[in-house]
């Protein structure tokens, strides 16, 4: 009985003193039962690592995202390849393009110019750039023969010719009737008061409409002597801001460029043979528009 005693109190004791231990134990049992503490841990490293990747990306979702260039389809092809015009239902050939104002599918198309109401394309390109630099010629002639009048138009020989006038009274504001004003012979570009607002009107026209056809003249003459129309200026802006862009429909050099639209046959004559060339003609062009013989 004593035996079995000290054995009971022997396990009691051995049950108080393994409380304390067993303290510690619910950390152990919760680490290997519970599913939240299953989540691996990361460690300092790989949470510097998460952290530098979240700023750095946080930027480029904040960023406006890039535009791409527009691609027409016509640039998707090669100088020589044949496509196909939904609008017209017929072969394209290369450069051509379909124009919604005449409803037809043109070869080498530029534009469309309102003041020769028709399409430049192939056939009428040379004409109408003479027409451009023919009319740059006029307005440039219309500019120079009225500008010595329009510089006298209020200077002292103006004022010297209106009093030398019949008619007038000895004062500026206060004319006669009959008061006429004649061209002095001296002078024959000092304009008269009736004359005055005309020369003037005359004047800033022809200026400032030679200035703006002068400046579409320089750029057609720039697509001529690079082998381009306006539309393949714009569609190939994009290839010549990257460099290293080579127009495929150029033949080598502006010379060759400019033989292209008005032929050879004043290649000999130099720079009378250019003159030569832009004169009013009725030939076809001798060369397709393409980098092969025509």
């Amino acid at each position: 009985m004593r035996a079995a005693s000290l054995a009971s109190s022997s396990n009691g004791s051995g049950n108080s003193a393994a409380a304390p231990m067993g303290a510690r134990a619910p950390a152990n049992n919760v680490g290997n039962g519970d599913v939240e503490s299953q989540i691996p841990q990361s460690s300092p490293l790989m949470a510097s690592e998460m952290t530098n990747a979240s700023a750095t990306a946080a930027p480029a979702n904040k960023s406006a995202p890039q535009t791409l260039p527009k691609i027409h389809n016509w640039q998707l092809l090669s100088p020589v390849e044949w496509g196909y015009c939904r609008y017209s239902s017929q072969p394209k050939p290369p450069r051509s393009h379909y124009d919604h104002v005449t409803k037809a599918l043109v070869l080498n198309m530029d534009h469309y110019c309102p003041w020769m109401f028709n399409c430049i394309g192939y056939f009428n390109y040379r004409y109408f750039f003479n027409f451009l630099w023919f009319v740059a010629t006029g307005l440039l002639y219309g500019t120079a023969i009225c500008f010595p009048a329009f510089m006298n138009t209020g200077g002292k020989e103006y004022i010297d010719q209106v009093r030398a006038s019949p008619g007038f009274q000895g004062r500026p504001g206060r004319l006669s009737r009959d008061f006429v004003v004649r061209h002095s012979r001296s002078n024959p570009f000092i304009p008269t008061p009736d004359e005055r607002t005309l020369v003037a009107m005359a004047f800033m026209l022809c200026l400032c409409l030679c200035a703006a056809v002068l400046c579409l003249g320089g750029f057609h003459l720039y697509l001529v002597l690079s082998a381009q129309t306006t539309i393949e200026f714009h569609g190939n802006f994009a290839k010549r801001k990257k460099g290293g862009w080579k127009n495929p429909y150029s033949v080598g050099s502006w010379k060759r460029n400019w033989e292209m639209v008005y032929g050879t046959r004043h290649r000999s004559r130099g720079c009378c043979g250019i003159l030569l060339a832009m004169l009013p003609s009725k030939r076809l062009p001798e060369f397709l528009p393409l980098p092969l013989d025509g």
